[in-house]
């Protein structure tokens, strides 16, 4: 038998919990409330059964603990010592030894062993009207259902497959879907297509377009050539410029003069010939003073080589040298000459049709005229450059001839700048001769329109593209042409198919029917059932046979859309334990000697009769069987179970704590009934009607500890755990814990409960009776629901 909970770790609520101190016995009750890994163990349990490690990986811990793997060891005893049952890397690595073999009764046992009307569905408990029975017949049935569906859907695909190839205009479907399919892939065909469907569209607009593509502009040039060699010319021409009619022997007698008393020979001249200007007496024009014979002479002689002469030449080297002051202009701007390359190529982009987008010389072409603007923008800067050093160097040398234009100087060699200036003027070229490759190009294209044949062009072209387009068609419709061809084949071979299923079904039912059925009908009425009667019934639904529980209350039948308003939750459950217990029953004397029965919750209603009743079934069991394993989350069932199998019970807790779910043995007393349970049992009494003692004043704290204990994590999350039952109903609405029905009803029984009781009414007992059997269906039917 399972003899230790070694560990279970990483698996939902449990961390890392560990069962090794205590050996469990031949009957256990295991107690833990709501979310505390009562449903996990039973899973963890299911998982070892049915060697499935699904059921684990599926409840892996959140958050993830990557140093905690989901992992467990279970202690079995054999007769030949222990042997542990391992789950870990994802598996079971040792399974349960062969002396021992569990059988699990849960939730979900249902949903693997009733199939409720047409659908095997999760909330099975909401309709128990007609059922498949066995783990071996709902699969079959969902395959049959399947099957059945099956042939239905592909009958009428067929018919809608032919529907959409008509749609899509195809005449013989037949004749289409045996039609071969094109070599090329889709996509080469779509980019065929579009290509074609581009070059016809580019057809028309050329058609359309011919007069205006005659008339497109072309390419010019963004530059125009410079030539500085005359300015030059003139420069130099000015600066060696000098006056040789002047009479020698007045100039004799003033290079005298100046060489004896002036210091600055340079200038002297040009200031002599203006002073003469402002002799008008025999007095000095700049000291005042009297003039002797021999300063009249002097003056004389600067009148005869200072004379009309000498200022007409002077006045005509100055009038030149003020045009050369700016002697080095550019008429073409750098934004200029950027603003022309960018309409170049903005020229380019009006021919797109492919002749010129599409011509493989063209795109070398565009990259050499980039080329060729950048070099004469780099030209255009080292010209400017140039310019500028020129006009710096030159403009003094200007003001000098300026001041002395009658004396010769030294000419200027400007071969830098003339160097610079043949450098742009050759980029230009080159630019311009890029121009004229792609103007002989376009010039070409506008020669060779010709608006018939491309008329024919077109023509010839959406022939072609209709063709090619015929072909993707033809493409997409193969799934369709594929369906056509197969399904009638499908057709027949499903329906074979499910023929042989069908019949396979029906025998497996009526022999798992013939085997349990007698069993569960007598266990459903012996737990506590007897008002209801089921039979088993066989109801050929079209293609689907379907074995049908009818029922019966008290005698009358029940309509199919009416049991689930007379088939209480506890004879629900009492239905599904039953076809377990039958199951178990049916099983050999050798079979039942390693049985280890797990049952989790197999009473979740407050039916005091049919708990007893259920734990009476169970005592008779554990007769036969190697062990028992009970969780419950309702204490009063963990207590009576306790007191039933008190001489071989083991009772061990599961509790929610900071760490995870713990797993620990506690004493069997521990486990018995409560106060709490006492006064369930009392006011269960009363509404029974065993006794018509008025439990009135026990009424409002059992109510109030049920709701405080069955939300008390969240009254404690919300801050209000302390506070009146008013504001913990009203807040656990607030959060979406009780559904506004549930509240407003809570509410009214408290309400109900805190009227005094002189305002109850003369028949007191009755009342409070009908409030204490509705405050019991409250708590334990819609509070667990």
């Amino acid at each position: 038998m399972l003899k230790r909970i070694k560990l279970i770790q990483g698996i939902g609520s449990f961390c890392q919990a560990r069962g090794s101190s205590f050996e469990l016995a031949k009957v256990n009750v295991v107690y833990g409330e709501n979310r505390n890994g009562k449903s996990t163990l039973c899973d963890v349990l299911h998982s070892l059964e049915s060697n499935n490690p699904e059921l684990i990986l599926n409840r892996k811990a959140i958050p993830d603990d990557a140093t905690r793997p989901p992992k467990v060891e279970f202690q079995f005893e054999t007769s030949t010592g222990n042997q542990v049952a391992r789950f870990e890397n994802g598996a079971w690595q040792v399974a349960e030894p062969d002396c021992s073999k569990l059988y699990v009764f849960d939730h979900s046992f249902i949903h693997r062993n009733v199939i409720t009307g047409q659908k095997q569905e999760r909330q099975n408990s909401e309709s128990v009207t007609s059922f498949i029975l066995g783990e071996a017949n709902t699969v079959l049935y969902k395959q049959l259902a399947e099957l059945n569906e099956s042939v239905r859907s592909e009958r009428s695909n067929l018919t809608s497959i032919e529907r959409q190839l008509q749609q899509s205009g195809i005449a013989n479907a037949q004749e289409y879907a045996n039609s071969l399919l094109p070599t090329e892939s889709k996509q080469d065909l779509e980019a065929l297509a579009a290509s074609q469907k581009q070059r016809e569209q580019q057809i028309a607009t050329t058609i359309q377009n011919a007069d205006g593509i005659r008339v497109r502009r072309v390419l010019t040039s963004i530059a125009r050539q410079i030539d500085y060699n005359q300015t030059v010319e003139k420069i130099n021409a000015t600066l060696a410029a000098n006056l040789q009619n002047v009479h020698q022997g007045a100039l004799a007698t003033l290079e005298t003069h100046i060489s004896h008393h002036v210091n600055n020979p340079a200038s002297f001249k040009g200031w002599a010939a203006q002073g003469l200007g402002f002799v008008k007496d025999e007095s000095c024009p700049f000291c005042g003073q009297g003039l002797g014979e021999n300063e009249k002479g002097l003056i004389a002689t600067y009148q005869q080589a200072f004379n009309t002469e000498f200022d007409d030449f002077n006045n005509r080297v100055k009038q030149t040298l003020d045009q050369l002051r700016q002697p080095f202009l550019i008429q073409d701007t750098r934004e200029n000459i950027g603003q022309l390359h960018q309409a170049n190529k903005d020229t380019i982009s009006l021919y797109f049709e492919p002749e010129i987008s599409a011509n493989p010389a063209l795109p070398s072409l565009i990259t050499s005229l980039d080329q060729q603007f950048q070099g004469i923008l780099s030209a255009y800067d080292a010209l400017k450059s140039n310019i500028q050093v020129a006009t710096d160097f030159w403009l003094p040398i200007l003001n000098q001839k300026y001041n002395m234009p009658y004396e010769a100087m030294q000419i200027i060699d400007f071969s830098g700048l003339l160097g610079t200036v043949g450098a742009y003027n050759q980029v230009i070229y080159s630019y311009w001769q890029v121009c004229e490759e792609i103007n002989r190009l376009l010039n070409q294209f506008k020669a060779s329109i010709d608006s018939q044949q491309l008329r024919n062009d077109m023509a010839q072209m959406v022939q072609s593209y209709n063709l090619t387009m015929g072909l993707i068609k033809r493409i997409d419709l193969e799934p369709l042409c594929h369906q056509y061809r197969e399904k009638q084949q499908q057709v027949s071979r499903t329906q074979t198919t499910y023929n042989q299923r069908k019949e396979q079904l029906e025998q497996s039912q009526s022999a798992y029917l013939e085997s349990y059925f007698d069993s569960v009908n007598r266990l459903f009425t012996e737990l506590g059932s007897n008002d209801f009667e089921i039979t088993k019934e066989a109801n050929n639904r079209g293609k689907m046979v379907v074995y049908e529980l009818r029922v019966k209350f008290k005698g009358q039948p029940i309509p199919v859309d009416k049991v689930n308003f007379v088939f209480s939750e506890s004879d629900r459950r009492a239905l599904a334990l039953c076809i377990f217990l039958a199951k178990i029953m049916s099983l050999s004397t050798d079979e039942k000697s390693k049985a280890i029965l797990v049952f989790d919750d197999p009473v979740t209603s407050f039916d005091n009769e049919r708990i007893t009743l259920i734990l009476n079934k169970l005592d008779e069991l554990q007769r036969e069987v190697k062990q028992l394993i009970v969780t419950t989350h309702y204490k009063g069932m963990a207590s009576k179970a306790v007191k039933k199998f008190r001489r071989i019970v083991k009772s061990v807790r599961l509790t929610n704590t900071a760490n995870g779910t713990d797993i620990s043995v506690v004493d069997n007393d521990s486990m018995t009934a409560s106060d709490h349970d006492v006064a369930f049992d009392r006011i269960k009494a009363f509404v029974e009607r065993a006794t018509n003692n008025n439990i009135i004043t026990e009424l409002r704290p059992f109510f109030e500890e049920e709701i405080r204990s069955r939300y008390k994590k969240q009254l404690a999350e919300f801050g209000v755990s302390k506070e009146d039952l008013s504001v913990c109903i009203n807040t656990l609405n607030d959060n979406g814990i009780l559904s506004d029905t549930l509240a407003a009803r809570l509410n009214s029984l408290r309400d109900s409960l805190n009227t005094p009781m002189h305002e109850i009414g003369q028949d007191a007992v009755e009342n409070t009776r009908s409030i204490a059997n509705q405050i019991l269906l409250v708590v334990y039917n819609e509070l667990t629901a």
